[in-house]
């Protein structure tokens, strides 16, 4: 629009570029909708690329610890027939056994019970967050109306946090 000085009434500049056009506010409204939609569209493509990327990481981490295991199973394996150290490349290797245990399901409550009397210093009442997380998630609105004497002194024992996540499905194929 050479030798055009000024927009006519009722025209608006439309993104970066110096197109003039003539639209009228329901236009206006109209292309605030398409470039708003273009841009989340450009965002989910960006989510999805992010996560596509992601997951190809995970994977090649995944593929660098299993040969890294093999590596490390094959080494503690050859030093564990001696107790020396050996040194190379800056780095200091050992092998050395470790032992750990685990209680079983089963033997939860019984374990428990010995340990208190054997060692108690071991035993401490504890509340898994979960079960808390899952409790409150269910009961919070209930207890801020019935409003029980332990409740208001239990939630200054603990932060509230609220958060806002982004959830992506990837969308069934029509048939």
């Amino acid at each position: 629009m050479a030798g055009f000085a000024g927009k006519p009434k009722g025209c608006e500049t439309i993104g970066h570029r110096r197109l003039v056009v003539a639209i009228t506010q329901d236009d206006r409204a109209v292309w605030q909708t398409l470039l708003m939609a273009t841009e989340i569209e450009t965002l989910c493509d960006e989510v999805l690329a992010a996560r596509s990327a992601k997951e190809e990481l995970k994977n090649q981490l995944a593929t660098a610890e299993t040969a890294l295991g093999e590596v490390e199973d094959k080494l503690a394996a050859l030093l564990a027939t001696s107790d020396e150290k050996i040194t190379h490349a800056g780095f200091s290797f050992t092998s050395a056994a470790k032992v750990s245990w685990k209680t079983l399901t089963k033997g939860k409550e019984q374990l428990l019970t010995l340990l208190k009397e054997g060692a108690p210093e071991l035993v401490k009442e504890t509340v898994n967050a979960a079960s808390l997380n899952s409790y409150l998630k269910k009961n919070e609105a209930a207890l801020d109306d019935s409003n029980p004497s332990w409740w208001e002194s239990a939630k200054e024992c603990m932060e509230r946090k609220e958060t806002q996540s982004l959830s992506v499905r990837k969308k069934p194929k029509k048939k």
